[in-house]
């Protein structure tokens, strides 16, 4: 039936039907990659150029690809440094410990902001990055794997599956990344518990009843916390709910109450531990991959 309907279709009309999907593709990127977040979004065709490295510090990503993550460089550069110590406390709390873990993924790194610390308190683990951003997979390979071989990462998608395979990773963390999921929590719970080996540790950050004190309380003037108290949704059900899902998809704002989330945890994972304020006005959960036969 195609052959028939090209040999009946005129050229003049191939050719502008063809023009018209080129159109649509151009001026839609995502029209073909909604699924993740392409690289150079607002191109149509780019180049990458050679880096030049000086020094024997990692890298610096610039600005744009802070992900809102402080002012300034050093701030940028010290809140992951915090938080990657706040990480390895609670984990240790646990009775595990970061520095022997033998390969850890960063799930939704970003630019690698908490990962190239991780380097600091496991110099021989395996490290592993995965984000939707493109752009920011692709500055992390060009530099940061570059610069420490050790450090991997790949461009993954919005559909529950990552590249690896099961049990291959002692510890995967995720800073901010559960607050972005709210049809599909559990599908990528279950998939990070595959990835991860039995005893394995998983440690994500979320909004919960927490961070709602907090936008009343220290965070009353922050912008961000403005912005969620004046959505009809929040204000009215803040302090009754199970889930408050502010927009939908990646960029959505999602808040779980922590007995909830504790109760929709798939069962290949154990809730270890809550701890409130361990991201800013984020609280860590911290969970554990039981044994499977």
């Amino acid at each position: 039936m195609r052959k028939v309907l090209r040999k009946l279709l005129p050229a003049s009309t191939k050719r502008a039907i063809r023009a018209h999907i080129r159109a649509v593709v151009n001026s839609d990127p995502d029209h073909v990659t909604r699924s993740y977040y392409p690289s150079h979004r607002s191109e149509n065709a780019y180049c990458l150029k050679p880096n030049v490295f000086e020094g024997d510090g990692l890298p610096i990503p610039p600005e744009e690809l802070w992900a809102c993550y402080g002012p300034d460089v050093q701030t940028y550069i010290s809140l992951g440094k915090q938080q990657v110590a706040e990480m390895s406390r609670i984990i240790e709390e646990s009775g595990s410990t970061l520095t022997n873990t033998k390969r850890v993924l960063e799930f939704g790194c970003a630019a690698g902001r908490m990962l190239r610390h991780v380097v600091e308190l496991a110099p021989k683990a395996e490290l592993w990055g995965v984000d939707i951003n493109a752009q920011h997979i692709q500055w992390c390979v060009d530099n940061l794997t570059r610069t420490m071989p050790t450090m991997q990462f790949a461009t993954t998608t919005l559909i529950p599956h990552l590249p690896f395979e099961d049990h291959f990773f002692d510890l995967v963390f995720s800073g901010s990344v559960f607050t972005h999921i709210e049809d599909i929590q559990r599908t990528w719970l279950l998939e990070l518990g595959r990835v991860l080996r039995p005893s394995g540790r998983l440690y994500i950050t979320v909004h919960d009843e927490h961070t709602v004190m907090q936008f009343d309380a220290s965070y009353r003037n922050h912008s961000f916390a403005d912005f969620i108290r004046e959505h009809p949704v929040y204000a009215s059900n803040k302090n009754d709910f199970n889930m408050i899902v502010i927009g939908r998809g990646p960029e959505s704002q999602v808040f779980y109450k922590s007995r909830y989330l504790k109760a929709i945890l798939p069962p290949c994972l154990r809730w270890v531990s809550h701890t409130p304020g361990a991201y800013g006005y984020q609280s860590a959960v911290l969970l554990e991959k039981l044994a499977t036969d």
